[in-house]
């Protein structure tokens, strides 16, 4: 195979203080388009994560590809669908949330320059890491006990699978204290609706009716 160009993030397929970098791949004469999100893990003083940087990806695989129309088309389809979700959960009081992608001795989430963070907070909810400027990370159970999450969102992917995270919250001595675990508020989303895609959308309306069910004529 001989690849002219990558897109790709940090940690994603770009790797630092190896050949998987844009440098790196230049000298084979390969180009790259980073992943706006990723950026957090190379750079410092990102601000938080926003649904912005998967429009300014989206904008520029368009021009990339010569399909800028489909991709304003995307983008403007991804705006009306989160502005119907904000005009719903937009004034109301924003719910304690957990990302839990994986990991039982110590806890793998998404602080606040990781997209899940943008998600939530467009969904109606409060990431309980937001204020941890950091992307992807590990964290202790005693930092999510403190912090009291009135809902998870598992990350869906691979293995071990959704259901048996969630059997895991549900059996362990400390998780299961949980008030997500307790009130059974766990909902799981796939790994391309959490992490940056045109999917993103999606995953807000999903959000937001699992956090604010009665607005949407749900019952609670």
């Amino acid at each position: 195979m001989h690849p002219d160009f990558l897109f790709a993030g940090w940690n994603y397929g770009l790797q630092a203080g190896t050949s998987l970098t844009p440098a790196g791949l230049a000298r084979f004469g390969i180009k790259t388009l980073v992943l706006s999100e990723s950026c957090a893990h190379v750079s410092t003083g990102e601000k938080q994560a926003s649904i912005n940087d998967t429009y300014q990806d989206l904008t520029s695989l368009g021009a990339i590809f010569g399909v800028q129309q489909k991709a304003r088309q995307v983008i403007s389809q991804m705006k009306a669908q989160i502005a119907a979700a904000r005009a719903k959960v937009g004034r109301l009081k924003p719910v304690p949330v957990f990302l839990y992608d994986s990991g039982q001795a110590s806890p793998f989430t998404a602080p606040g320059l990781a997209m899940p963070n943008a998600l939530i907070r467009l969904g109606g909810g409060t990431n309980i890491f937001a204020s941890l400027r950091q992307s992807w990370t590990s964290v202790s159970w005693e930092q999510v006990v403190a912090r009291k999450p009135q809902c998870i969102i598992i990350n869906d992917y691979g293995t071990p699978t959704w259901q048996q995270k969630e059997k895991f919250l549900r059996s362990d001595s400390v998780t299961r204290q949980l008030p997500a675990v307790r009130n059974g508020c766990i909902l799981p989303l796939s790994y391309d609706e959490l992490t940056p895609s045109p999917r993103n959308a999606q995953a807000v309306t999903a959000i937001a009716r699992w956090l604010h069910p009665t607005v949407f004529g749900q019952s609670g």
